[in-house]
């Protein structure tokens, strides 16, 4: 599955990571919609990413449901076909970005955080451009987010 913010669909973005972090999230030009019917003729699915790929944390209400809601109903009508599953932008959620999620209809959502039961908060590992094969690998393995969260405590002890 590839997932598209709405609004910026066919755009070139440089999507600069919260918190300060060196390199860019992405940057580029984004699939333009017949780029994305053409990935779902080959069988794969597309997702939402929101409509601006703003992070969602503690968004009004009014913004949450543009970029949930009208994400969905925007990307939709670009591929004239229902839009079931979100991905959360940089992986930040919070209990009123999953509410708004869930209220606009998705059936599922895709976080950061290891496996849970929440289906508004499941798993997904994100691979940047420049990630070796070492990296990559590691991200295949099923053990990429134990040895994160074990170097995450390992750094925050030192501080």
């Amino acid at each position: 599955a590839v997932f598209a913010p709405a609004g910026l669909v066919g755009r070139d973005v440089r999507f600069e990571p919260p918190g300060g972090e060196e390199r860019p999230a992405a940057e580029g030009r984004l699939a333009a919609a017949d780029e994305l019917a053409r990935w779902i003729e080959r069988g794969h699915d597309v997702g939402c990413h929101s409509l601006t790929h703003r992070p969602l944390p503690g968004l009004p209400a009014a913004e949450l449901e543009r970029e949930t809601a009208e994400a969905k109903s925007v990307l939709e009508s670009l591929l004239d076909r229902p839009v079931l599953d979100f991905c959360y932008p940089y992986a930040r959620h919070d209990a009123a970005a999953r509410r708004a999620v869930a209220g606009a209809g998705y059936r599922a959502a895709y976080a950061g955080e290891p496996p849970c039961d929440d289906l508004f908060a499941l798993p997904r590992m994100m691979v940047y451009p420049d990630d070796g094969d070492a990296r990559f690998r590691r991200k295949l393995s099923g053990y990429y987010h134990w040895l994160s969260a074990w170097h995450r405590r390992l750094a925050w002890g030192k501080r």
